[in-house]
């Protein structure tokens, strides 16, 4: 084995990864762009129904005031909101006791393809499955399967900033997409 990580996660470190994959990641950012052009789109579809049925004139501006502030009011809540929904459906797991993650794992890297081990499974992936890993200003690591699917290698998990390293180098050599964020 090249490398081997025992992975200890928590809620909030699963909090964070989602909070990252939704609202930074190249794929949530695709999502997020698209609801606000959604709600623009309405916006201006609504405002031209409103201007046709009040006339076009002051009274019909005046009109789309509300509609404006509405539309304004749901373009800068989707991030809160969606940071919102991922809580809840954190809390909901925990609740039901079926958690989306491992809180106790093994992740063994070597030449050809890495594996998570929990006590109830085995996983084994290519690199060439990898889409992307995204390495945080904060040291975690996360390696992205796909959209959904993914990693979580906690900074702490490291014996040391020069194992860090060598880790980074080696993704760096493993999978084509290797993205590094401020957060």
């Amino acid at each position: 084995m090249k490398f081997v990580f025992d992975i200890k996660l928590n809620d909030e470190d699963y909090l964070k990864y989602n909070e990252f994959v939704i609202l930074s990641s190249p794929y949530g950012k695709k999502s997020i762009n698209s609801m606000r052009y959604l709600v623009g789109g309405i916006y201006v579809v609504f405002s031209i129904l409103t201007l046709v049925m009040n006339g076009f004139n002051v009274g019909g501006l005046i009109s789309l005031i509300p509609l404006t502030l509405i539309c304004l009011g749901m373009l800068f809540a989707i991030k809160p909101m969606l940071r919102s929904s991922i809580k809840t459906q954190v809390k909901n797991m925990k609740a039901t006791g079926k958690m989306a993650y491992s809180e106790a794992s093994t992740l063994e890297f070597d030449e050809e393809s890495f594996c998570e081990i929990t006590a109830e499974n085995k996983t084994e992936n290519k690199y060439s499955a990898v889409e992307r890993v995204s390495i945080l200003k904060s040291g975690n690591v996360y390696i992205h399967i796909n959209g959904v699917m993914g990693y979580i290698i906690p900074k702490a998990s490291f014996e040391s900033d020069e194992k860090y390293a060598e880790f980074e180098t080696f993704l760096k050599e493993k999978v084509d997409c290797v993205q590094y964020y401020k957060k």
